[in-house]
């Protein structure tokens, strides 16, 4: 902190130096000769000259800014040319009825702000309770660009995030996230846009813990518990269809109305349901019975077991209904075409 304060200090002195230089080079440019005004009107030239020889104006000026700072170092400002008193002495004189009026005015100013302060934070808080405040405000990425080689700051709005989808997904491989910024609300109120979440009681959503676990509940009654058969939740994507399409099928009773369809996003565990999968297996891997979206391990099922099974449900899906699925985990290895299951 010592070496700090020394370096600020010694950091005032080049401004100090061009302070100076700047009011003494002001007061030579102003027009008029400052000895003919300390004289006055009815001054002989013998006096103004005099004047001028005591002030040094008679100097070359680099010698009269030689006197000008020796004079600033001694602590002289010099004598007022209308009260003929020290300008030093002057100063002092206002000194503290100025640093009264700055206190007095310092006082008031917090005396009205700390109330009026705390005042608009009671009335912005009650706003905030009026409407639905999102747990999270915003969100910032800060991510190296392996293609270019260069640091950038990406917003939410720049990360292109969509239903299970990201620019980071769409360019795996490319950006390096190395900072998450988030900015989240003090206040919690729970978004419950999912289905089975709107019709839970008021004790299960009335804190985070208990949203918590009613979530788990619902997932451990839909999907397979993956401590017994190993899975990584949902397999495939929800697909995005046109509302033609959504209609042809909602017409063909190969899925049902609801809030999803119209978003344009189809249920994919209902189109292999419908497709006549659902008991379909490969080796030890199988969809399981609890949710079609979820191919599960029954025990030393392989990496070729998964695949296969895989492909065989995306081709027999595409071949009835004319959909693609596209698969939701990341995949280490290339998923290849690989022949169809017999049984």
């Amino acid at each position: 902190m010592t070496a700090y304060i020394i370096r600020r200090l010694l950091a005032t002195i080049p401004v100090m130096v061009v302070v100076a230089i700047f009011v003494f080079l002001l007061l030579h440019l102003t027009p008029g000769d400052p000895a003919a005004v300390i004289a006055g009107d009815d001054a002989t030239p013998e006096a103004v000259d005099g004047i001028r020889t005591k002030l040094g104006l008679d100097q070359p000026i680099h010698v009269q800014f030689g006197i000008y700072a020796a004079n600033l170092l001694r602590g002289d400002l010099g004598t007022s040319i209308f009260s003929n008193l020290p300008v030093l002495t002057l100063v002092k004189q206002r000194l503290e009825p100025t640093l009264v009026l700055a206190a007095s005015t310092l006082v008031m100013a917090v005396l009205l702000a700390i109330p009026m302060g705390v005042l608009a934070a009671w009335k912005a808080r009650e706003r905030r309770g009026e409407r639905r405040v999102p747990a999270l405000e915003s969100a910032m990425d800060e991510v190296l660009d392996a293609q270019s080689g260069l640091a950038a700051t990406l917003t939410a709005d720049d990360c292109q995030f969509q239903y299970r989808d990201s620019l980071f997904k769409r360019h795996p491989g490319r950006f390096v996230v190395t900072r998450l910024t988030l900015k989240l609300s003090p206040r919690f109120e729970p978004v419950l846009a999912y289905q089975d979440l709107q019709n839970l009681p008021a004790q299960s959503i009335a804190s985070p813990q208990a949203v918590r676990r009613a979530i788990q509940s619902l997932r451990a009654r839909k999907l397979p518990d993956y401590r017994i058969f190993g899975n990584v939740g949902s397999f495939f994507k929800n697909p995005s269809l046109s509302k033609t399409v959504i209609e042809t099928l909602e017409q063909a009773q190969v899925i049902q109305r609801n809030a999803g369809n119209a978003q344009g996003k189809v249920s994919a565990a209902a189109l292999i349901q419908a497709a006549g999968l659902g008991d379909l297996s490969v080796g030890q891997a199988g969809i399981s019975p609890r949710h079609h979206l979820v191919l599960e391990n029954r025990g030393g099922a392989t990496l070729t077991d998964i695949l296969t099974l895989a492909s065989f449900i995306q081709d027999r899906v595409k071949t009835r209904f004319g959909i693609g699925l596209e698969i939701e985990p990341q995949q280490l290895t290339q998923l290849v075409h690989a022949p169809n299951p017999k049984g």
